[in-house]
């Protein structure tokens, strides 16, 4: 009874009551031979396969796994790359919080600091006004769980990825720092290299905060539409875009 309570809430909650509202009207359009079916079946097809667990994996697993986590991390700094942060949030001692990407890269960072007792640069700015300063949140936090102040270096003038790599590249030249680990999450890690490299520098790529499943194990669930699956959906798209553009030339 539960796993069929979670198929009917999967087609019809958003976005698998849209894509069965949507299935609906298509059909009602080829009965009645209406203008405009063929494009509608395609939107609805092209909505159901982006929220579909198959083709979610199909297209973030290869950004995932291009760069495997190393078993052994091996640097002078530690690169932390922002994902997001909400500015006027209650936070236990003070005010923002981190978003869940942000989050999970400030962990894995947080970790490597304490375990190679090396320098963590907080690369992360304000990017919208009601967003908060990333670098500082990040900051405040680690220093509550107990992480050296000394240790925390705040870079808070970036706002995306190509600026974080020239600004790191600046803190690695005025530091002598010269093996970064980069810290950021799997999806965006290629990107990520793309730009450091351009930027100079070579860093050790430590991914984290993965969106799938080391192995898929297919299910009826997997054929289901899920928001979070048209949302990694959305994220490779937007990476893959990226990566193009950034490999024809575009800042």
């Amino acid at each position: 009874m539960l796993y069929t309570i979670k198929w009917l809430y999967a087609w019809v909650l958003p976005p698998g009551g849209f894509i069965s509202a949507l299935a609906l009207l298509t059909l009602y359009l080829f009965l009645r031979r209406g203008r405009g079916r063929q494009v509608l079946l395609l939107l609805t097809l092209f909505l159901y396969l982006l929220s579909s667990q198959l083709v979610s994996n199909l297209l973030i697993k290869p950004l995932e796994n291009k760069y495997p986590q190393p078993p052994r991390a091996e640097g002078d700094v530690v690169v932390f790359l922002g994902g997001g942060s909400f500015g006027n949030v209650p936070d236990f001692d003070g005010t923002g919080q981190l978003g869940p990407n942000a989050a999970n890269r400030l962990l894995t960072a947080a970790r490597l600091q304490k375990h190679l007792q090396v320098p963590l640069l907080l690369s992360a700015g304000q990017v919208f006004a009601d967003a908060g300063t990333e670098a500082v949140i990040a900051k405040r936090a680690l220093v509550s769980l107990g992480l050296p102040d000394k240790q925390l270096i705040v870079e808070d003038r970036s706002r995306n990825t190509a600026e974080n790599a020239v600004n790191t590249a600046k803190y690695c030249a005025d530091f002598g720092w010269k093996r970064p680990i980069l810290v950021t999450s799997a999806f965006h890690m290629p990107r990520a290299m793309l730009f450091f490299e351009r930027a100079g520098l070579k860093p050790q790529a430590y991914p984290c905060d993965y969106s799938t499943n080391g192995i898929d194990h297919l299910n009826i669930f997997s054929w289901a539409p899920r928001i979070d699956c048209l949302f990694n959906s959305c994220l490779a798209l937007k990476e893959y875009v990226g990566i193009l553009a950034l490999k024809a030339g575009a800042q």
